[in-house]
This record gives structure tokens, C-alpha cells and sequence, in this order.
């Protein structure tokens, strides 16, 4: 998973829970409603401790350094999917004002966008040769696995 498909993710199973559709249903611990930004802040805090300890930085498995990207993604796009929630410190996931976490979320894909982007004109190939390398974990973040690995001249020239 990445930062867009945790977001698309989320809204589609939200949206299934909201209309009763499929096996989806909302968490409950102690009769208090569980909000999925729960989930986002503890992976966020995971990554954060792993990359304080460097895991998933140069000198560890390759599988570790593509990993802890793409929980970054998806631990970023649970918690900024119910942006509004913190925002308004209250549950308007569906109302008008819900439309900011959206807002958030396009603002930080661009962000992580514009990171690979500025990486790749920096550099003649995208590779994860370097793992802890702002490109490659915001390539990986976003699900771009294949900017991560395209020469940049395929890149620009949309091939």
C-alpha cells in the first residue's frame, strides 16, 4: 500500500461502513468510536522510531527501506484522511467542512510529488540504490515504484 491507495482505501471502506455495504463496521474500544487516524498516528510513530534507530536507511535490507516508506504513505494518508476531525475536533467526516481533510490530502500527495521530482532533476537515473534518499522514499510513499526504478530520461520523456 501507499500514500493514494491508503487514502482511496480509507474513503471507499468509510463510505461501505456509512451505507452498511460488505463486512465493514465501525471500531469500537469501550463504547468510545475509534477513528482510523488512530491507526495513521501509530504508523507514523513507527516510522518514526524505526528511522531514529535507522532502519530502513542505508546498511539494512533492501526490504526494510522499501517498507518503511510505504508505511509512511499509508500512516500519513490515514491521519490526514479525517484532517478535518483534529481540525474541528469533531466527527465531520461527511458534512461541509469534512472537504479539508480532502484539501489536505491533495496538498501533501503534491508535496511528496514536487519531492520526487526535485530528487529526479538532481540526479541522472531513480534507483533505490541509495534507500535513505528523500526520492526514493517518496517515490515509494506514493506508490511510484516504477519512477523509483525508470531512468530519468523515460521519466521526461513519458515513455
Amino acid at each position: 500500500m501507499n500514500f493514494l491507495s491508503a487514502f482511496g482505501g480509507a474513503r471507499a471502506i468509510t463510505h461501505a461502513i456509512q451505507h452498511r455495504i460488505g463486512p465493514f463496521h465501525y471500531l469500537s474500544v469501550g463504547g468510545r468510536h475509534l477513528h482510523h487516524l488512530v491507526f495513521g498516528i501509530g504508523g507514523l510513530l513507527t516510522v518514526g522510531y524505526l528511522w531514529l534507530v535507522l532502519v530502513g536507511t542505508e546498511g539494512h535490507p533492501a526490504a526494510a527501506s522499501r517498507a518503511t516508506p510505504a508505511l509512511y504513505g499509508v500512516g500519513s494518508a490515514l491521519t490526514l484522511d479525517e484532517f478535518a476531525l483534529w481540525l474541528n475536533l469533531q466527527d465531520v467526516y461527511w458534512a461541509k467542512q469534512g472537504r479539508k481533510s480532502i484539501d489536505a490530502v491533495a496538498v501533501f500527495g503534491g508535496l511528496l510529488s514536487i519531492g520526487v521530482a526535485t530528487s529526479a532533476s538532481r540526479t541522472s537515473s531513480l534507483s533505490f540504490s541509495t534507500p535513505s534518499t528523500w526520492r526514493s522514499s517518496t517515490a515509494y510513499a506514493l506508490g511510484l515504484k516504477h519512477l523509483a526504478e525508470a531512468p530519468l530520461m523515460a521519466v521526461a520523456a513519458g515513455r
